[in-house]
């Protein structure tokens, strides 16, 4: 599960922010990082620890955990306070790493669920990813061929370029903070361990930090920015394409005193293979001057990266998806809440998911993690007029964008577009229910709600009794979990009265390119 800290402490956080008041539950803003929060119960009462620790870092430990009422597999970081010093312990400095998973949305970054702290531990409990990491993966195969490691580096780029736009700089990027969450075709991966990151303010930063063979020269003179991710990202393609670090030594004085040196050989035994494309963004990513050395957009949009990595959605996927959003309905607010912690702390290995995942990549033309009006009306114009566009992207960005941001962010996108079907299955609402059921009474009462929801916001009682009141059927004033199902389970209304014209379009393109597709196989 990679270390828990490396060399450096300096944190930079973002301003407080004022509490939103909601007077009603128009006014209610949500996405999953509400969710993430302190439990204030024992973890030893919610969770049961496997046998033996899966990982070990310098303040702890990494295990496996099963949640006790769902049966959940998930990992659990346990940070022992005796091994911090005075000073972090006392300001909490280790809930850095859960305030910034908080703020992010993203396919190729773990997901934190809930943490705890007692008198001894702090505990981080996050996604389980079974297959390992990069490390050992490139210990495994040796050496990655172009188009299997062009793959891998752009999650990595995705990832990264996405927190560079939420002002977060990682600075601890390396093989053993990739985790691999599947092995389908392809790998499916997963940056963690943003106990370094810290956020920046248009800053330079000067606390010496990171992991020694992945430092960029500018964290050794101790006056850098978030380039220096952009480094770490160099020395992994590197790694994955020769199985050796670009910059080594056998002590950590040698090993930057070559890093200062940036004498990258690309002419060598390791390198005379590669093609020229892959050499010219390896000579991006290792620039010694950050102010010549490529952004992570810029490496997305690499030749090498565009040629290997990027496959086209199929067709017939991405016009489902949009006909999917192009007919959304208005929700129960309720209903989109349990959706999105359903979709946000619910662990699924769901081929659906990793179908939009790519649509959800191909909308996102920039690259910045999120989809804005402006993308998603360029899409549908190539269907539609620009009026009829942009009229469309309005209605859905008032139904999808809950946490009222102007962007549609990841897990928005595949709440509007995923078929409830393969997500709110009884497992799934059995699970959701158990986690809103603090108290184990079997129900979900007013004040369960508030702890969800008074996260960061001020709500009246009036208001949370308005949203049990879209679900209880009964009128005993709390959710059980027949009305919960109830209201999770049932199908989308499609507006019979104003059947949209461009849903049909899309659905007439799709039978022609059938009928085209059949014709060519006759």
């Amino acid at each position: 599960m990679g270390s828990f800290c490396s060399v450096g402490t300096e944190l930079e956080t973002e301003k407080p922010k004022r509490l939103a008041s909601y007077n009603s539950i128009e006014d209610i803003l949500f996405n999953t990082g509400l969710f993430i929060q302190e439990n204030q119960s024992h973890f030893s009462s919610i969770y049961n620890l496997t046998s033996f620790p899966i990982g070990y870092g310098s303040y702890g430990e990494v295990w496996i955990c099963d949640h006790i009422r769902t049966k959940e597999k998930r990992a659990v970081k346990i940070i022992d306070k005796l091994w911090l010093n005075t000073n972090l312990a006392d300001k909490k400095s280790v809930i850095n790493e859960v305030d910034i998973l908080k703020t992010l949305d993203h396919p190729n970054i773990l997901k934190i669920f809930e943490y705890f702290e007692d008198v001894r531990y702090y505990y981080i409990v996050m996604e389980y990813c079974p297959e390992g990491d990069l490390f050992d993966e490139l210990e495994r195969v040796g050496k990655f061929d172009e188009d299997s490691a062009a793959k891998i580096m752009n999650q990595i780029f995705s990832s990264v370029n996405y927190i560079h736009n939420k002002k977060i700089v990682h600075r601890d990027i390396k093989l053993e903070n990739i985790l691999i969450s599947s092995k389908d075709k392809d790998l499916h991966l997963k940056l963690i361990d943003f106990n370094i990151a810290t956020f920046f303010m248009g800053k330079r930063l000067s606390k010496f930090t990171g992991t020694s063979f992945y430092i960029a020269p500018e964290v050794i003179k101790e006056n850098y920015n978030e380039k220096c991710d952009v480094w770490s990202c160099g020395v992994i393609m590197y790694l994955l394409l020769t199985g050796n670090f670009p910059f080594d030594g056998n002590s950590r004085d040698e090993i930057f005193n070559k890093i200062s040196q940036v004498n990258i050989n690309l002419k060598d035994g390791l390198m005379e293979n590669l093609s020229p494309l892959a050499k010219s963004l390896l000579e991006s990513l290792l620039k010694k001057d950050p102010n010549n050395r490529c952004t992570a957009k810029q490496a997305l949009d690499h030749p090498w990266i565009q040629t290997k990595a990027n496959i086209p959605t199929d067709d017939k996927v991405f016009r489902k998806t949009l006909t999917r959003m192009l007919s959304l309905t208005k929700k129960p607010k309720l209903k989109g809440l349990f959706q999105t912690f359903i979709l946000g702390q619910i662990q699924e290995n769901n081929q659906e998911l990793k179908r939009l995942e790519k649509v959800f990549s191909e909308l996102d033309v920039d690259k910045n993690g999120v989809i804005s009006r402006s993308e998603l009306t360029d899409r549908l114009r190539l269907d539609m007029s620009k009026e009829d566009a942009l009229k469309e992207v309005e209605r859905i960005w008032k139904l999808v964008d809950s946490d009222g941001n102007g962007d549609i962010d990841y897990t928005e996108f595949i709440r509007a577009s995923l078929e409830e079907e393969s997500y709110v299955c009884k497992e799934n609402l059995r699970k959701a229910f158990y986690y809103f059921d603090k108290d184990k009474s079997d129900s979900i009462e007013k004040y369960e709600l508030m702890s969800w929801l008074s996260s960061g916001a001020i709500i009246p009682m009036e208001v949370i009794e308005d949203l049990i009141d879209e679900a209880d059927s009964n009128c005993d004033g709390v959710i059980d979990f027949e009305e919960f199902q109830e209201l999770l389970i049932e199908k989308i209304e499609y507006e019979e009265a104003k059947v949209s014209v461009h849903v049909e379009h899309l659905n007439e393109d799709e039978e022609n390119s059938s009928l085209e597709e059949d014709s060519d196989n006759d």
